[in-house]
């Protein structure tokens, strides 16, 4: 799925905003789960020492809020989102 040129970021908040558990949940917990996928990755890839990640987290953070509000304009919330995608698919 993932390719070369993809942005890895983007990558982790794609596969966390349509595969999930909790339909519902906030920005903070679905932030965490996207830096969390995303550090995982860059850590097994070699890419980054791993106490690098702790001061990339705040701006992290900020470009994942920034990325889900441009994503879910004109919904509520994440759970909206979501809902909309089922009904567009049923």
């Amino acid at each position: 799925m993932w390719k070369q040129d993809q942005d890895l970021l983007y990558v982790c908040f794609e596969k966390n905003l349509h595969e999930y558990l909790v339909e519902d949940e906030s920005v903070e917990e679905f932030s965490s789960r996207v830096i969390q996928d995303f550090a995982t990755r860059l850590v097994s890839k070699g890419h980054i020492p791993t106490q690098y990640l702790e001061g990339l987290h705040q701006e992290l953070e900020e470009e994942i809020i920034e990325m889900l509000q441009k994503k879910i304009y004109g919904h509520w919330d994440i759970g909206n989102y979501r809902r909309s995608l089922k009904d567009r698919v049923a």
